[in-house]
This record gives C-alpha cells, structure tokens and sequence, in this order.
C-alpha cells in the first residue's frame, strides 16, 4: 500500500545557495498539529516538532486554521494512495491567486 507524505522545503537564502533544505514526514506518524499565522508544525506529542508550513517572509500570512485544511489534504491524499501505487505527498503551496493551499502530488511528480 502506498503512504502518504508531506514534504516542506526551505529556499536557501539568496546570499547561500547551499542552505536549502527539506523535510519529509509521514502523515500517519502525526499525531499534534499546531499552527499560527506564520508556521505549522506536526509532531508526537511531548516530542519535538518540525515545521510543515511557513510564511518565511512574514508576508504572505497563512490561513488561520490551515492545520485543519492540512488533515483535509492528507484524506484526499490517503485516497489517492489507496487507489494506486504510488506514494502521495502533500505540500503547502501559493496559488496563483497568492493564497496559501495544500496540494497533493503523485511521488513521480517530483522526480
């Protein structure tokens, strides 16, 4: 059976380009969300979390609960990866209309 990811990338900053970074956490591994305007973390709790989501600028703030839009997202990827073969992996993502979204993307995509 397929599992479910979400990954999160840091962008180096523009004077080190070797300083980007990811992380990539299995869905079903989580068990606390936390969230506020500028970040979500997961972790376990009484462990130490990892954050899923930024606004690294501080200027394009994120949804109030988008915590809870991210427990959305991983359902629509769980189903996604029950119907195939390949792994899903979620990710927090500005739309073209410079809103903040989770989208799910086939494994392969990201090749």
């Amino acid at each position: 059976m397929a599992d479910v990811w979400v990954l999160h990338r840091t962008p180096a900053p523009a004077t080190d380009t070797s300083a980007a970074s990811s992380v990539l956490v299995r869905a079903d591994t989580i068990s606390l969300l936390r969230a506020n305007e500028y970040s979500v973390k997961a972790g376990q709790h009484g462990a130490t979390t990892v954050v899923l989501a930024d606004s690294v600028d501080g200027n394009d703030a994120l949804p109030l609960d988008f915590h809870i839009e991210l427990v959305a997202a991983v359902t629509r990827a769980r189903r996604a990866a029950r119907n195939g073969d390949e792994d899903q992996v979620v990710i927090a993502e500005l739309s073209r209309t410079g809103g903040w979204e989770w989208n799910v993307h086939p494994l392969a995509e990201l090749r």
